[in-house]
């Protein structure tokens, strides 16, 4: 980049200790945290964080709950939950507005206690997306919660719209509507590198706590389709096998009666179509049909499918199938596109996650960090470090 200061000058972020193991971070976030040029993979690259990104793209922050069992307990780390962007998505036109706030807040209150129950320092990343809109639905629903129940978090959105208003180049910020610039990446990856640090520092004392959170677990692909129906689907992201389900097949989960099916992760790639969801006491319908990008073969792309409608199980648990399109859909599925004329449809299935109805208490200790740290993250020195960096992203 040319034409504008080396933001980077002066501020010693990106250089990490090799005295001292690095802490760990886990990225539970969506596109912005994927890639070469995203923040995890810059703080990965700088060595000052190990860090275990799960992350997926496209989804809501139901996905973190699919991703929950991959993390390992840590003595010292941050847990990143970057979902605002999708939520957005969702609370529009899956979730519906009046149902968004209650659906999030769960997501997120669940992902905040299982993390700190594992060692891990839960925070918010609200990063920036459609910045012509001063405010949108998913940021007010994220840090509206985050403030009811003391959730740390760290406002980008509000950082980048408050840069450009001062006179920083919304062209070097960006590098599209919903992603931030190489640059901005960076910048952020040095504050979280040094919010890390200052954790690390803290010796925050050690606290019995009991919270609420939904249980979940994930059925995998091999636990439900036979051999032959499995293929192995890989990326420079992931890896892992998936079920193909074609019109007329169907596979049955065993769901009790307090268990429901809360999602579905699919190949995207695959030629889609239309799923019948059946439990014991409801229904749903759902178009599975996306369309990312015109390569042929399709590329693999992961996603989890949101299960809006509460099926639960019982005496013959819930059934998925994938039945005919001209089928009458009932629910919406987020980035959904229409189903293409005369398809013959298959469905790639990864796993299917169940997540209790109610959420139960959870007892155990961690890092107390009450009182040590604001809630708003921003308003520590990394935060204003970070802000007056993005100040300095001008032509």
């Amino acid at each position: 980049m040319t034409g504008f200061a080396n933001p980077f000058r002066g501020l010693p972020w990106l250089v990490g200790s090799a005295r001292r193991a690095p802490p760990d971070l886990v990225v539970l976030g969506t596109s912005n945290c994927i890639g070469p040029g995203s923040f995890a993979a810059r703080i990965e690259e700088t060595k000052s964080a190990s860090v275990h990104n799960l992350s997926i793209g496209a989804s809501s922050s139901t996905v973190g709950l699919y991703m929950l069992d991959l993390v390992r307990p840590s003595r010292c780390g941050i847990a990143l939950l970057d979902y605002a962007i999708n939520d957005n998505d969702a609370a529009y036109n899956l979730w519906g507005e009046a149902r968004a706030a209650s659906t999030i807040a769960s997501n997120l209150r669940t992902l905040g206690n299982r993390l700190r129950s594992l060692g891990y320092f839960p925070i918010v990343a609200i990063l920036p997306s459609d910045l012509s809109f001063e405010r949108f639905l998913g940021e007010r629903l994220h840090e509206d919660h985050c403030r009811r129940e003391s959730l740390n978090f760290i406002n980008l959105r509000k950082m980048f719209i408050s840069a450009i208003k001062a006179g920083a180049d919304r062209a070097f910020l960006m590098r599209d509507d919903w992603h931030m610039s190489q640059t901005a990446s960076e910048l952020f990856a040095g504050c979280v590198a040094a919010m890390l640090r200052r954790l690390k520092a803290l010796r925050a004392p050690r606290s019995r706590q009991v919270a609420s959170a939904l249980s979940s677990r994930v059925i995998p692909a091999e636990r439900l389709f036979r051999p032959g129906a499995l293929v192995k689907r890989s990326s420079s992201l992931r890896s892992d096998h998936y079920g193909r389900l074609a019109v007329g097949e169907a596979i049955t989960l065993a769901l009790d009666g307090n268990e429901r099916v809360a999602g579905l992760m699919i190949n995207v790639g695959a030629r889609g179509g239309t799923v019948a969801i059946h439990g014991s006491k409801a229904s749903v319908v759902k178009s599975l049909t996306f369309q990312w990008s015109d390569k042929q073969p399709p590329a693999y792309f992961s996603m989890l499918v949101d299960v809006g409608q509460a099926v639960t199980g019982g005496g013959e648990g819930v059934t998925v199938e994938v039945v005919p399109d001209e089928t009458p859909v009932t629910e919406a599925t987020i980035h959904g596109r229409p189903a293409p004329p005369g398809r013959d449809g298959e469905v790639e299935i990864e796993g299917v996650l169940v997540t209790s109805v109610g959420e139960v208490e959870l007892d155990f200790a961690a890092p107390d960090y009450r009182g040590l740290l604001p809630l708003d993250l921003g308003e520590l020195p990394e935060g204003r470090e970070l802000f007056d960096a993005l100040l300095r992203l001008r032509a």
